[in-house]
């Protein structure tokens, strides 16, 4: 629900309130492996929310430095059946010292369950792997046999406070120019990680419950690989986004920039122990991501280019140290009926119809190497393996 609650000097006072319930459940079979795996779990949330807003500078009030000045003032509390509850608050201000500028600031609290499968699916073993690791307490490089994979039944909520800031510069000396740089920083509690066969080796004496050693030869001979909840994790970063309009005669054209720059990830593993920079490395982060994109648009024609780019970053594999950066091309074309201005009776009947095509990896590019001895030859969030990948669209709106 959302209401004004009345009219002060500065503007309009409005608040809105809301509540939720739902009733969380899975039913998974895995039927991959040797030795097949399934469970069932649910989970009830309740949860009930309130937001606050105010312009704090009233347009008669407005001056240079100072045309605009907003807060908001946010507040949800949410109620999980497996994992109890929490309350978190959220304040953010929009500062617009001129035509052209805008300047935004927020603080939040926020509140993570674990999955149902992350905390509930059963270990299934992976045998007779063969798989060299390095041992640090033998000193040694030895093969090892069995890998259990599944959920953590101890996993906990993972908690986060976060920052964030951001200006926007719109000039009107050039109409359809947008530029906006962001800031975060995230600490998170109890951050739910990936526990890796490699990591939990490293970290034997935080998570020994994770390694199994044969008693009379110390070696170790089983791992287990699940999602277990660090004491903390500090990560900050910049965004930037640049978007261009532009009109002539021959069409619309468009250009868009994104960036993301991660500066630092740094975890703690347990109370203590010694904080670790994380970022480009194996199952974390990339310090950079960008893409780039190219459109024309003209009539119910339009047309667009895209690029994709992933930096490189560090392995601790057994045969590879660095994973190569990525790039592709995409591109699409599509067709609206409708958009021109015609009367005719068939322009009519495929009004709202629209028909495309695209191509993913252009190129036709493979994904850079990934050593993983578990793997599949190559990291998904980066690279695909399918190459170059046709789509077809087809639409109809009424």
């Amino acid at each position: 629900m959302e209401r004004a609650l009345a009219r002060p000097a500065a503007g309009e006072l409005s608040f809105a309130v809301g509540g939720e319930y739902r009733k969380e459940e899975i039913d998974y079979s895995n039927l991959i492996f040797t030795t097949p795996g399934g469970f069932a779990a649910d989970r009830k949330v309740i949860a009930g929310y309130g937001e606050l807003h105010t312009p704090l500078v009233a347009p008669a009030q407005s001056r240079m430095g100072l045309q605009r000045l907003e807060l908001s003032l946010a507040v949800r509390a949410e109620n999980y059946s497996r994992f109890g509850g929490t309350t978190n608050p959220k304040i953010a201000l929009l500062w617009q010292p001129a035509a052209a500028w805008k300047v935004r600031a927020s603080y939040g609290e926020a509140f993570i369950a674990p999955s149902l499968q992350q905390a509930f699916d059963p270990l299934v073993p992976l045998t007779e792997l063969g798989i060299p690791i390095f041992d640090p307490v033998l000193n040694v490089t030895y093969p090892f046999d069995t890998l259990n994979l599944g959920g953590n039944p101890d996993l906990q909520a993972e908690t986060s406070r976060n920052f964030n800031a951001g200006i926007q510069f719109e000039p009107a000396a050039v109409p359809g120019l947008s530029v906006t740089l962001g800031y975060y920083d995230i600490r998170y509690l109890n951050k739910i990680s990936y526990l890796d066969y490699i990591t939990a080796i490293e970290l034997e004496s935080l998570f020994p419950q994770y390694i199994t050693r044969d008693p009379a030869t110390n070696r170790i001979v089983a791992i287990t690989s699940v999602q277990v909840n660090l004491a903390a994790a500090n990560t900050d970063g910049m965004d930037l986004q640049i978007e261009y309009v532009h009109d002539t005669r021959l069409g619309e054209w468009s250009f868009g920039l994104n960036g993301a720059w991660i500066d630092s990830y740094v975890t703690q593993d347990a109370a203590g122990s010694p904080k670790v920079e994380r970022v480009d490395t194996v199952n974390n982060p990339v310090d950079l991501q960008a893409s780039v994109r190219l459109g024309y648009r003209r009539g119910g024609f339009d047309a667009a280019l895209n690029g994709r780019y992933t930096d490189s970053y560090a392995a601790n594999f057994p045969s590879q140290t660095r994973v190569s950066s990525y790039t592709a091309l995409d591109c699409h074309f599509g067709y609206e009926f409708g958009k021109a201005a015609r009367n005719g009776m068939a322009d009519r009947a495929l009004q709202g119809l629209r028909l495309g095509v695209g191509v993913t990896n252009l190129l036709d590019k493979d994904p850079p190497i990934f050593g993983d001895p578990f793997g599949y030859g190559f990291d998904t969030p980066v690279g695909d393996p399918r190459g170059r990948m046709y789509s077809l669209e087809f639409a109809k709106s009424f």
